[in-house]
């Protein structure tokens, strides 16, 4: 592995953990900024603190959320043995549909685990400085899947802590291909080592409340306009922006969209667009405020969507730097199931497109 270029990835990817919160602190200044220029005082005020309320209290819930599993899964694993032959077994099932009445094991697999071993090595980490632990991707990520995944955090701010999936595992339980299987499985785990030592969730909570800040802000800031020119429609609109922030974070937590809250949460996002149009025609909406506010928010959404995708390409460098090869990513990669998305929705996308993954690693190494 040539060290120097594996050290001026690693730099890269530190930079760019960097640019984050600060792009983020920038764009809350900016709207700030804006919405002072276009409303009185007292509803500047009340619109900042409203927000900062529902983020700070929004962030908490969803790092609460992610953390419980882990805190779970910590003492499950520290209060119950491994069964290696019986988490085999569990896991074959638990991807089919009697997933719901077997139990979680905490323990990853011992070739997980040897895996993620021979991981911290190629990366230059000390070897056990990292755990691994088998948790429920999907309720954590929030969106169902049926391939092999990973994900990277520090437990507690300071821990680094790798979660696994069934699926990951469920490749290093086959005897065939299993060398093959084994290097991928190397290859994904050296990736998120890569998210670690590469800083990319150092700043995550900072980027994550102001994320939160600008779209609850935003909000406000329509509903704060609408009052200063009819109280009534103003009325109107703070009881739908109450509803979504009440709503939505319920809505995760629920298994369909079909179920009765998360019709709620969809209409509650439906009616906001027809509200504000019938604002502007009405003239209870600025025009210039919602275009301020509009050009903010998603500029900034696309611009952290846009360093996030560097940084998986970053880690998808990093790691066949760290294996000395791209081939088994690229494998990886090929064997996903992929999905067709518009240019508009990609522009918002955390993660690249697996063609332009593939491109990247053809190139690193």
């Amino acid at each position: 592995m040539a060290r120097g270029n594996f050290a001026n990835l690693l730099q890269k990817s530190r930079r760019l953990s960097i640019y984050s919160p600060l792009i983020a602190v920038l764009c809350v200044l900016l709207i700030v900024t804006a919405i002072s220029s276009q409303l009185i005082v007292f509803s500047v005020l009340g619109t900042l603190l409203a927000a900062s309320i529902a983020a700070i209290a929004n962030y908490t819930r969803m790092h609460y959320e992610t953390q419980k599993y882990v805190r779970f899964a910590i003492r499950a694993r520290l209060a119950k043995r491994a069964e290696p032959d019986f988490d085999r077994i569990a896991r074959s099932f638990r991807t089919s549909h009697l997933g719901k009445v077997i139990p979680k094991s905490s323990h990853p697999s011992p070739e997980i685990t040897q895996a993620l071993r021979e991981a911290e090595k190629n990366m230059g980490m000390r070897q056990g400085s990292t755990m691994a632990l088998a948790v429920p991707l999907e309720l954590i990520l929030g969106v169902e899947h049926n391939c092999p995944s990973a994900a990277a955090m520090l437990y507690a701010g300071r821990h680094p802590v790798v979660l696994i999936d069934d699926h990951l595992q469920l490749l290093l339980d086959k005897h065939e291909d299993y060398e093959k299987n084994y290097n991928i499985a190397v290859s994904v785990l050296c990736h998120e080592l890569a998210h670690l030592i590469g800083w990319n969730t150092r700043w995550n909570k900072i980027t994550g409340i102001c994320d939160l800040f600008i779209s609850t802000v935003a909000m406000a800031a329509v509903v704060a306009n609408g009052i200063e020119n009819s109280v009534a429609f103003g009325a109107i609109g703070a009881f739908i922006a109450i509803a979504r922030l009440l709503i939505e974070p319920i809505s995760y937590r629920e298994t369909s969209w079909g179920s009765f809250v998360g019709i709620l949460s969809r209409l509650s996002y439906v009616i906001w667009f027809p509200y504000i149009v019938a604002g502007l025609v009405a003239g209870y909406l600025s025009l210039s405020l919602m275009v301020m506010i509009g050009a903010i928010t998603i500029t900034f959404k696309g611009v952290i969507a846009y360093l996030r995708r560097r940084e998986e390409l970053c880690a998808d460098s990093i790691a066949a730097k760290a294996v000395g090869s791209s081939s088994h990513l690229s494998n990886f990669f090929r064997s996903l199931d992929t999905q067709n998305h518009s240019k508009l929705s990609t522009i918002f996308a955390t993660h690249p497109s697996v063609s332009e993954r593939i491109y990247n690693l053809r190139h690193s190494v």
